[in-house]
């Protein structure tokens, strides 16, 4: 039920005072009040949707403008170049042995990091990163002359463009290059590994320890 107090419209009054000075009959002026009622009822509607309408043209506006700003749905997954380049930002922490002799106590989930020690490497630091919003940890291991950096991301990467499939049984793992450096990258019991060094390691040493890592997990 509408409670707003109905308004005159100067034409309207015009015409009221017209009849009331002309003495018009009874009939005509029912007439003219009807018609002013149904007038002004069709402006009132009139008004009330031009001002919903400009309503929406707000909400749609800060919809959209909220849209830019709103983190999550729009924050894309972690690539392998993303990855590689952690190899370049250093350690922030050592690199610790667990119980297993053969196992550092870096992980994530459920694979471990190895020592590497009887492939003549050693574990010189890692550190711990998130990637639009996965979890990573990259362990270090030999010289400074020719370092190899071995991240683990949690989940499930796309496959870098170009390079190579080195392997495909028990891991597909695929080889490139990229920045200069080696790089291998397979995944792990849904997560992506991926190793990089300088040229001066050869890939097929790579290849080698990311084999021994896929055989050490598919055993």
């Amino acid at each position: 039920m509408n409670t707003e107090p109905m308004q005159s419209h100067p034409l309207d009054e015009r015409i009221t005072e017209t009849i009331v000075s002309t003495g018009a009959p009874m009939r005509l002026r029912a007439a003219v009040e009807a018609e002013r009622e149904r007038t002004y009822v069709r402006r009132l509607v009139v008004r009330r949707m031009k001002i919903s309408g400009a309503m929406a043209g707000v909400a749609a506006a800060l919809g959209a403008a909220f849209a830019l700003i709103a983190p999550g749905g729009g924050s894309s997954a972690p690539t392998v170049g993303d990855t590689l380049a952690l190899a370049g930002h250093g350690r922030t922490a050592a690199a610790v042995a667990s119980g297993n002799s053969g196992l550092l106590a870096a992980h994530v989930a459920d694979v471990s990091f190895p020592t590497w020690r009887k492939q003549g490497l050693q574990p010189t630091g890692q550190r711990t990163d998130t990637l639009s919003g996965k979890h990573a940890v990259t362990v270090f291991y030999g010289g400074a002359a020719a370092p190899i950096a071995y991240s683990i991301v949690d989940g499930k990467l796309a496959w870098p463009s170009g390079g190579s499939v080195a392997m495909r049984s028990p891991t597909e793992i695929r080889s490139l290059t990229s920045g200069g450096r080696n790089v291998v990258v397979w995944r792990e019991h849904g997560l992506t590994c991926v190793m990089s060094a300088p040229s001066a390691v050869p890939a097929a040493r790579l290849v080698k320890l990311a084999a021994g890592v896929a055989s050490y997990y598919a055993a």
